[in-house]
């Protein structure tokens, strides 16, 4: 009764649990990676919303100062550095307001 290819049980054990760890470690890095960016999707979410309050609740108010362009520069000035505006790229002011005032946005 030829058997095609003997392999001994040693053998088949070994490559056995070769195959699960590498089933394992593969099904952990594709968890790992899902995981990590449903995370950084959460995180820059939350990043763009805090950006967004910073921005928005100055420039409310700008709409009723006395002396907007000074308040502007102000804010801009003020914004500096902050990592959530930062992140964005540039301050979301209004158009209307680029257009009175380019030459404090410049500063």
């Amino acid at each position: 009764m030829p058997r095609g290819l003997a392999v001994s049980l040693r053998f088949r054990l070994i490559a056995r649990v070769a195959n699960l760890l590498l089933f394992s470690l593969v099904d952990h890095a594709v968890l790992a990676f899902f995981n990590a960016s449903w995370s950084v999707r959460t995180q820059v979410h939350a990043m763009l919303l805090a950006g967004r309050q910073t921005v928005d609740n100055p420039v409310g108010q700008l709409q009723s100062s006395h002396a907007p362009e000074r308040d502007l520069h102000a804010l801009i000035v003020a914004l500096r550095g902050n990592r959530h505006c930062a992140s964005v790229g540039q301050l979301p002011i209004p158009v209307s307001d680029r257009a009175q005032s380019p030459a404090v946005l410049k500063e």
